[in-house]
């Protein structure tokens, strides 16, 4: 039996990831208390590079908003993440 409170919620949101409307902010934060992270993001283009969801947890609302408005256009690793195999690892340092 899981005795860690962090660890027992990331694990139940991840149960959950194939659930019609998986909860993104649940595993975001799970995410987060299991590393020490402070905030965290999911994104999802689809095959031409447009965005289909970017889903936050602890971000601020005017960075969202001017990522969503613009910044998307230019992020660095959507050309890279578009040819990926599924599950490949993308670091944002390398492509710096």
């Amino acid at each position: 039996m899981l005795e860690d409170p962090v660890l027992r919620r990331a694990l139940d949101a991840v149960h959950h990831l194939t659930d019609p409307e998986p909860p993104w902010l649940g595993v975001l934060e799970g995410a987060c208390g299991l590393i020490g992270g402070e905030s965290a993001t999911f994104i999802m283009v689809d095959a031409g590079g447009q965005l289909l969801s970017a889903q936050q947890w602890n971000v601020d609302p005017e960075a969202e908003r001017a990522y969503r408005e613009h910044y998307v256009q230019q992020d660095i690793i959507t050309p890279k993440a578009l040819g990926a195999a599924p599950g490949t690892w993308l670091d944002t340092a390398e492509f710096f």
